[in-house]
């Protein structure tokens, strides 16, 4: 009988043990996931940051186009209007002569 006490203990023993094993098992798994899930989190931040920059890096270069398609347009007025007044000065001698 002392035997099959004995054979009993030891098995509560190694059940206990398992018991611990698979609770150790639970945890460590639990902490992966949660490290897991803050790396996953940490990579979706830094690609929304990555696409705001993005996005801003375009908009700024967007409004530099627009400013320089402006400054074009400008200088394209500015330049016809100055042609328009050196033909103007130009044609005011010729009719000077003919009247």
């Amino acid at each position: 009988e002392q035997e099959l006490q004995q054979q009993r203990e030891e098995e509560e023993r190694l059940e206990e043990e398992e018991r611990r094993e698979l609770a150790a098992t639970q945890v460590q798994a639990a902490r992966r996931g949660q490290l897991a899930r803050r790396h996953v989190s940490g990579l979706r931040e830094t690609r929304a940051h990555m696409r705001q920059q993005q996005q801003r890096e375009e908009e700024e270069r967007l409004a530099y186009e627009q400013e320089l398609q402006q400054q074009r347009e400008e200088e394209r007025r500015r330049e016809l209007a100055a042609t328009r007044v050196q033909a103007a000065r130009r044609g005011q001698p010729a009719r000077r002569q003919g009247a």
